[in-house]
């Protein structure tokens, strides 16, 4: 489970149409140039990037996200995704367990016993058929 914030720079544009804005951010003091090369783009592709005419699509996003170190979320949104505390994880897998028939928690811990996490998250898991 992920949560979506932005109170680690509330200046970043949120929203997919503000990506190129993000973009600049991105590239910092580097040029333009030497960004692209870096990415495996032409400089005129990371210009139509950089005044918003078009966005990447996954393969490119995914070159600026790896070389420019930030994620995927904050470059297409503006938004960080945060790790979900311990604490929240435990009350959400107590939430799941009370959601579940008896049958189901047994099938699941049978599953578990059986094969292991994979097998816990299997369909027979939680219908005790093959």
């Amino acid at each position: 489970m992920a949560i979506f914030d932005n109170t680690t720079d509330p200046q970043v544009p949120v929203g997919v149409e503000n990506f190129h804005q993000r973009l600049i951010i991105a590239i910092g003091n580097e040029s333009k140039s030497s960004f692209a090369k870096n990415c495996g783009m032409g400089a005129s592709l990371l210009m139509k990037y950089l005044t918003g005419k078009t966005t990447p699509g996954g393969e490119k996003l995914l070159r600026i996200s790896r070389y420019s170190g930030r994620s995927l979320s904050w470059l297409l949104t503006g938004l960080e995704e945060k790790a979900v505390s311990s604490e929240d994880q435990r009350k959400w897998w107590g939430n799941l367990f009370d959601a579940l028939t008896p049958e189901q928690r047994q099938n699941i811990t049978e599953a578990f016993k059986q094969r292991g996490k994979e097998g816990t998250f299997s369909s027979y898991a939680l219908t005790g058929k093959r």
